[in-house]
C-alpha cells in the first residue's frame, strides 16, 4: 500500500484549521514524508557545514571560494538536470541526488584529514543539487493545485520547520560531543531513508527531450528580465546559510548553543508561516511578496546590530519569520507560471538564475573581505544581504 501521510500526524499540524492543504494529491503528500525525513537529516548538519569548515582552518574567504566552486559547477551543469528530469522522471532524478548528499558529506568529513577532499565534495555538492533541485521543484509545481498552492507550500515549509526544530539540536550535540564523523554516519541513514517514500509507487510520466543550450538563452531573454532578476534575490541565501552560522558560532561559541537558538527561532517560525499560507491562498500573492520582502530585508539591516546571544536570537527568529513568509508566495508565483508555460524549462530557469545571484554574492563578499576594515566586514555583508533580499520584490 502506497504510504500517503496525512498532515495531522505530524506534530500539532491538526488542531490549526483552515491553514492545511486538505486537498492535497498523493504525489505531493509522499514528497512531503520523503522531505521530512531527508530535511531533518539536513537540519541536523546544514547550518553546521560552515562551521565545520571554519573550524577546520578556513578563513571566511575559504569558505566563500569553496562555494564559489560549487556553484560554477553547478550553473554548467544545471541544465544536464534538467535532461535527466524530462527522460527518467522527477522522483529518480531526487532519487539520485539523495545518494549523492551521502557522497558530498563523506568527503567533506573526509576533508578534516585532507583540504584536497574540498574539490570531490564540491563536485558531489554541485552534482546532487543538479539532480535534487530540478526534481524536486518540477514534482511539486506538476502535481500542486492552483487554489491550494499557498497552503501547500507553507504546510511543506511548516513539516520542514518543525524537523529543523529537533534536527540542529541533535546536529549540535553530535558533533560537540562526537565528531563530524558519528554525524555523518548518523544523516546518511536517513538520507537513504527518505527515499522509501517515493519509490512505494511507480511514477508515470513520458519522456522527452530537453535543450542544453536553450536553457542558457532563456536565461538572458528580454521577456525573462524581470523574473532574473528577482531570482538574484536569492544571493542573500548563500550568505545565510555560510556566512551568518558562523557569526553565531563566534557570538555563541560552541555548536550546542547554536544549535538551540536555531531550533527556538524555528519553532516560531513554523507556527506564523501556517497562517501566510492561508493568506497567500486569499489575497494577492504579488502584493504578500512585496511586503514580506520589506520585512525580510529589514531583518537584514539590522543584523548589525546583534552583539550578544539574545540579539542573535531575536534577530535570527525576525529574519526566519520574514524569509519563510516570503518564501510562500514566491515559490507559489514560480510554480504556477511554470505550470501554464512549461514545468521543466521554467524551473531550471529558477534555478540557473537563483545560481547567478549567489556567484554574485559570494565576489561580493571576498571584495568586502579584501578591501573593507576588519571591524566593518559584517555590517557590509549584512547590508550586501540586505539589498540581494530586495530584488525579491521584482517578482
Amino acid at each position: 500500500m502506497p504510504l500517503k501521510p496525512q498532515l495531522h500526524e505530524y506534530s500539532f499540524l491538526g488542531f490549526l484549521p483552515g491553514v492545511l492543504a486538505r486537498q492535497a494529491k498523493s504525489q505531493i503528500k509522499e514528497l512531503f514524508a520523503s522531505s521530512a525525513i531527508l530535511d531533518l537529516a539536513v537540519a541536523m548538519i546544514l547550518f553546521f557545514e560552515p562551521i565545520y569548515l571554519y573550524n577546520q582552518g578556513l578563513s571566511l574567504r575559504g569558505v566563500m571560494l569553496f562555494y564559489l566552486g560549487v556553484y560554477l559547477v553547478y550553473f554548467f551543469i544545471m541544465p544536464l538536470g534538467g535532461k535527466f528530469v524530462k527522460r527518467h522522471g522527477f522522483e529518480h532524478s531526487i532519487l539520485i541526488g539523495s545518494f549523492l548528499l551521502i557522497l558530498y558529506y563523506l568527503n567533506l568529513a573526509l576533508a578534516a584529514k585532507s583540504f584536497y577532499f574540498l574539490i570531490p565534495a564540491a563536485a558531489f555538492y554541485a552534482l546532487q543539487k543538479t539532480f535534487y533541485w530540478p526534481g524536486y521543484h518540477a514534482d511539486f509545481a506538476c502535481y500542486g493545485q492552483d487554489r491550494e498552492q499557498g497552503r501547500e507550500i507553507s504546510n511543506i515549509t511548516v513539516i520542514i520547520s518543525l524537523v529543523f526544530i529537533l534536527g540542529p539540536l541533535i546536529g549540535g550535540a553530535v558533533m560537540y560531543f562526537f565528531g563530524f564523523t558519528v554525524l555523518f554516519i548518523i544523516v546518511s541513514l536517513l538520507i537513504i531513508l527518505s527515499n522509501i517514500p517515493l519509490v512505494l509507487t511507480p511514477e508515470r510520466f513520458e519522456p522527452s527531450g530537453f535543450s542544453y543550450r536553450g536553457a542558457f538563452r532563456r536565461l538572458f531573454k528580454s521577456e525573462n528580465r524581470r523574473r532574473f532578476f528577482a531570482y538574484l534575490g536569492f544571493g542573500e541565501e548563500l550568505i545565510a546559510l555560510a556566512l551568518w552560522p558562523i557569526f553565531m558560532f563566534v557570538i555563541l561559541r560552541n555548536t550546542l548553543s547554536t544549535g538551540a537558538v536555531i531550533a527556538l527561532a524555528t519553532l516560531i517560525t513554523a507556527i506564523i508561516v501556517l497562517y501566510i499560507g492561508k493568506i497567500a491562498d486569499q489575497r494577492s500573492k504579488r502584493s504578500l511578496l512585496r511586503f514580506t520582502t520589506v520585512i525580510y530585508g529589514i531583518g537584514w539591516f539590522i543584523r548589525i546590530l546583534a552583539r550578544a546571544p539574545l540579539g542573535v536570537f531575536l534577530l535570527d527568529t525576525f529574519s526566519r519569520i520574514g524569509k519563510d513568509s516570503l518564501s510562500v508566495p514566491l515559490t507559489a508565483i514560480t510554480y504556477n507560471y511554470a505550470r501554464e508555460r512549461g514545468i521543466v524549462k521554467n524551473i531550471v530557469f529558477f534555478e540557473m538564475a537563483l545560481i547567478v545571484g549567489k556567484i554574485l554574492s559570494i565576489m561580493a563578499v571576498l571584495l568586502i573581505l579584501t578591501l573593507v576594515p576588519l571591524d566593518f566586514q559584517w555590517p557590509a555583508i549584512f547590508v550586501l544581504a540586505g539589498l540581494f533580499s530586495l530584488l525579491y520584490s521584482l517578482l
